[in-house]
């Protein structure tokens, strides 16, 4: 474990400088789509494994998808559509509106093209994400049961 006066010092998140993002450690080799990709690295940065444990598993997958560009890049792209279902749950959970709740649809319909880009991939990382990568469809059928599709989905509020 890394102690906060050496977090800050190396400046894995934020800088002296400023205390901005800009110029730190993750600034540099932040190259995730979602929200929820974000918010693991950045953990993963301030927690590392212990040397001579096995690696964390985005550091394998990144040689299986370099074999394969155009995979990589429609995985990004997909991914890049998610909605941040970690927040959506949190605040349905204390909420409970319906437009909360129907944000969560679009990423559910994303899995199941998810899965088949990642269907028969012989690299073990790629296979395992496939194998547990839950398609939720009774999650997916009652929100599609409950919830009318006539109001867009903002995924940001304009400034």
């Amino acid at each position: 474990m890394l102690d906060e006066v050496t977090r800050r010092s190396l400046e894995l998140t934020c800088t002296l400088r400023d205390g901005g993002r800009d110029g730190s450690l993750l600034a540099a080799i932040d190259r995730t789509v979602t929200p929820m990709g974000a918010r693991l690295l950045h953990d993963w940065l301030l927690a590392p494994l212990p040397s001579g444990r096995p690696s964390k598993p985005g550091s394998t997958l990144s040689p299986s998808c370099s074999d394969s560009p155009p995979l990589r890049q429609e995985l990004r792209e997909r991914l890049g559509e998610a909605f941040d279902l970690q927040r959506l749950t949190a605040r349905v959970s204390t909420v409970g509106d319906a437009a909360r709740l129907g944000r969560r649809r679009p990423t559910l319909r994303l899995l199941p093209r998810l899965k088949a880009k990642l269907t028969g991939r012989r690299a073990p990382l790629l296979a395992e994400l496939e194998r547990r990568l839950e398609l939720c469809p009774d999650l997916r059928e009652s929100l599609d049961a409950a919830l009318a599709d006539d109001r867009p989905l903002r995924r940001k509020k304009a400034a």
